[in-house]
């Protein structure tokens, strides 16, 4: 395999009589990174013709690296043992996308740029020998199958919200009809009723068309609605597989915290935002205020204009109309970023590979000419969040998504900031690690008396988390109020049918 080394193991009878009848079988499989680190550690599991296998386990179990085993693009270095088969086939580099699919949970980094999704769509076709002819017809039925509305074939990565890039990857990835799909965490980025609809319609078509789909993912309701097996990883190993039924029982663990509306003058106020894309309205005339240490949550479906909105606080983009002021003024530049800083819900995004993590959590302190001792302030703040100094000469790719969300956190907050702007920050990650960084937002929060904006889709999530809300739909707030308020009394109907959902 291209980028690792790869050892072939003859497989015993035994393990030759479970795989049989099998799409695809991955048969005593480990993995090694750099260093010895054991990421996989003697890995059985099969994928049948029509069945839905979903992979569940905390963050930095092995998962992912599991998925990019069976699709060849580990790290350079890492050495693997075992064997992958495909309808009895051994692995060979021709597999990607033709035979294996591999949706990711970050289509943000997938994304060039500079290329609308068409010439994506023309360059992946091209290389595997497809016309160019027939891109137009695949990839608009690929996004009709997604529900993406197929003027957005010309569009560019940044004009798409974090859910519908999510759907276009998919759509993308579908275009060359693999035998298997391996989707890791496709769901994440989207409101429960997208999610619901996508993973529904990937499941319609491995079936019938006898696909195999393994589902990484962290959403167990989802899971047990949909799949046929599950299998269990903790440690690079895999501890049971069983159907869902037997395998989940009792209920959710909700996060709780107690809720204090904060009175007095605003921290943040955002004026009458707007910001159009070409003819589509991303926000229209958005005001709210924030309060000192208050925790305001944005609520909404992808593509309702959440991360819009929090990208033209964070003055990442310029909103066409209104403005936004910190304390009645309006700071730009450094200035701004001493009053606020922003963590992304896709943290392996926003941490450059190349930096160790030290260099990544410093960085902002080099860019402000911030004076002192520099590693010290680093290894102080990662135990603040969690993580020991052992963590400083890692890269970001050495660590787990719930690992990676910590060390953002680290980042935003080594300005000392009073304002931090929380863009799904825990969609990515799979239930522990959700329950971890919300607990370990929540003492920040309390710790360093910090004013939080909450972005998600999540409503059950959010009204536990959050002081008061904002409901945004189709780019407009259609409803205010604190949680208990929406919850027990919503009136907007998009808003009611969010509460119906819980």
């Amino acid at each position: 395999m291209q980028g690792f080394l790869l050892y072939h193991r003859f497989p015993s009878y035994q393990n030759l009589q479970i795989f049989q009848g099998q799409l695809l079988q991955i048969q005593d499989l480990s993995v090694s990174y750099l260093g010895g680190n054991q990421v996989l550690k003697g890995v059985n599991l099969t994928v049948g013709a029509g069945e839905v296998v979903a992979l569940v386990g905390e963050s930095g179990c092995g998962k992912s690296t599991l998925a990019r085993a069976v699709v060849g693009i580990l790290p350079q270095g890492a050495v693997m043992r075992g064997e992958i088969r495909l309808g009895g086939e051994s692995w060979s580099p021709s597999w990607r996308g033709r035979k294996v699919g591999l949706i990711l949970q970050d289509p943000m980094t997938r994304f060039n740029p500079f290329m609308t999704v068409f010439a994506h769509a023309q360059e992946l076709l091209t290389v595997h020998g497809i016309s160019r002819a027939a891109v137009p017809s695949l990839l608009a039925e690929a996004l009709t199958q997604v529900h993406i509305d197929r003027r957005h074939a010309y569009s560019y990565a940044h004009e798409l919200s974090g859910g519908m890039r999510q759907r276009v990857m998919i759509a993308l990835t579908l275009l060359l009809q693999p035998q298997v799909l391996i989707a890791d965490e496709p769901t994440t980025s989207l409101d429960a009723q997208t999610a619901r609809s996508v993973l529904q319609l990937m499941v319609d078509i491995c079936r019938r068309q006898s696909k195999g789909l393994l589902l990484i993912s962290h959403d167990l309701g989802l899971v047990r609605r949909y799949c046929d097996r599950v299998a269990v990883m903790a440690a690079g190993k895999l501890v049971a597989v069983d159907s869902p039924d037997r395998l989940f029982q009792g209920g959710e663990r909700p996060y709780a915290r107690q809720s204090l509306v904060r009175g007095g003058q605003p921290v943040l106020e955002a004026r009458a935002l707007s910001k159009k894309y070409g003819q589509f309205v991303a926000v229209d005339n958005v005001s709210f205020v924030l309060y000192p240490q208050e925790v305001l949550g944005i609520i909404g479906a992808s593509g309702s204009g959440k991360s819009t909105t929090a990208r033209m606080v964070a003055n990442l983009i310029k909103p066409d109309r209104g403005k936004v002021l910190i304390h009645n003024q309006t700071p730009r530049g450094q200035k701004l970023a001493r009053h606020l800083q922003m963590i992304f819900q896709d943290p392996r995004a926003s941490l450059n590979p190349k930096m160790t993590i030290a260099q990544a959590v410093a960085d902002p302190l080099l860019i402000h000419n911030r004076r002192g001792d520099h590693h010290r302030l680093v290894g102080e703040l990662l135990e603040r969040v969690g993580l020991s100094a052992q963590f400083m000469h890692r890269y970001p790719q050495e660590l787990s998504g719930g690992q990676l969300q910590r060390v953002a956190i680290a980042r935003a907050l080594i300005l000392q900031p009073e304002i931090l702007i929380c863009d799904e920050p825990v969609s990515m990650l799979d239930a522990h690690w959700q329950g971890q960084i919300l607990q370990l937002l929540a003492d920040l929060q309390k710790q360093y008396q910090l004013s939080l904006l909450f972005i998600t889709h999540d409503l059950n999530l959010a009204r536990h988390f959050c002081d008061r809300l904002l409901v945004m739909y189709r780019g407009q707030i259609v409803e205010t109020g604190t949680a208990e308020e929406i919850m027990q009394n919503p009136h907007h109907p998009y808003t009611q049918a969010l509460v119906a959902q819980i």
